[in-house]
């Protein structure tokens, strides 16, 4: 049940787990948005499969599982490189999980972590997208962000939730 959904804080004892999970659900979106052979840094995000780079991320960013009960479906990334400004970098579903709500409960779990946070120190999130994925486009806007008009990033369209 998406309500059921829960965030913890990525741990070191969780990295197998979500670097497994990391793999299928982007090899799986490669396979679906890419032709044979195609890369793309934004559907298969740099260390997407490694080890050593969950690691990296776990330890040095707010990288979160996302349970259902005691289940790992998914993982997401938040990085914070400035005061006042954080940014969801990655946000993955387990395959047979996704286009369920999945997705968007725990995006809204993120905006709401931040927004109790005890530290406030957060007044813009960002994400981006690839612009003809409309799916997120809409996804992102029940949530609450909105393009910023104009702005790509590495070829994505950036939205901005402002608290």
């Amino acid at each position: 049940m998406k309500s059921q959904i829960r965030l913890l804080m990525a741990e070191e004892s969780m990295v197998k787990e979500l670097t497994s999970l990391s793999s299928e659900v982007f090899r799986q979106e490669a396979e679906r948005w890419l032709a044979a052979g195609e890369k793309d840094a934004n559907i298969q995000p740099p260390g997407y499969d490694s080890e050593d780079m969950m690691a990296y991320m776990v330890t040095h960013l707010d990288t979160y599982g996302i349970y259902e009960g005691d289940r790992l479906i998914g993982g997401a990334v938040l990085t914070i490189p400035a005061s006042g400004y954080a940014r969801i970098d990655r946000v993955f579903i387990h395959p047979g999980l996704q286009g369920k709500g999945y997705g968007k409960a725990a995006i809204e779990r993120v905006v709401e972590d931040i927004k109790q946070s005890k530290e406030d120190r957060h007044t813009t999130l960002t994400l981006s997208y690839e612009p003809e994925n409309t799916f997120a486009r809409d996804l992102y806007t029940k949530i609450g962000f909105k393009e910023v008009a104009g702005f790509m990033v590495d070829g994505e369209q950036v939205a901005r939730y402002s608290f």
